[in-house]
């Protein structure tokens, strides 16, 4: 873990396997708060998509989420509170 010098930390966790990443995922999920904001940068195929069906999960979105590649935004509803969203942008 390091410190930027805006005051924002960096983590950097490996992952071995798509499952393994939205297990990652599926955790971080669980902890995510109204207003969190969550930037993935990385390649095509470097697991950004499998990070954020993870997150959605955790977070207990009712949709199964996709790559917005050519929609541009993915919105997801919380179970048990559809007033709740969840973006996912490309």
């Amino acid at each position: 873990m390091s410190s930027q010098d805006d005051g924002s930390t960096v983590l950097r966790i490996v992952t071995r396997s798509p499952a393994e990443t939205e297990r990652l995922g599926e955790q971080l999920g669980t902890r995510l708060r109204r207003g969190d904001l969550i930037c993935l940068a990385g390649d095509l195929g470097s697991g950004k998509t499998c990070l954020t069906r993870g997150l959605a999960r955790g977070w207990g979105a009712v949709e199964h989420p996709t790559s917005p590649t050519f929609t541009l935004v993915n919105q997801y509803h919380r179970a048990g509170n559809p007033a709740e969203r969840f973006y996912h942008v490309d």
